[in-house]
């Protein structure tokens, strides 16, 4: 079965990859994966995702890499990609972003 949302992960999880590539996934919520705090790179690719919530990559301290190519995003808010400070990549490719808030990666949540 594909998945629809982003999936509750255990109470302090040690991943550091997890890939969500090809399900059908719609909506990135605040806080998605505030239980993987040791995430090094997230990959989301060919889903559905139409909107980034604020806060929606909160808690990931050693975060690098999000891979969000080929969804539906239409709408960044504010605050969706702050307070990542080992983030070296974010492919956003082959979206359709109508909106992109100035402090989308900047400030504080």
């Amino acid at each position: 079965a594909e998945l629809t949302t982003v999936p509750r992960l255990p109470f302090d999880s040690r991943l550091v990859d997890i890939r969500l590539d090809f399900n059908l996934i719609a909506h990135i919520g605040k806080n998605a994966f505030q239980r993987c705090q040791h995430l090094e790179s997230i990959s989301l690719v060919g889903n559905r995702v139409v909107t980034v919530a604020t806060g929606g990559f909160d808690h990931l301290p050693q975060l690098r890499t999000i891979f969000l190519k080929d969804n539906r995003i239409q709408f960044i808010e504010h605050h969706a990609f702050t307070d990542l400070p080992m983030l070296q990549l974010l492919d956003l490719s082959r979206n359709n972003i109508k909106s992109l808030t100035v402090d989308a990666f900047s400030g504080e949540p």
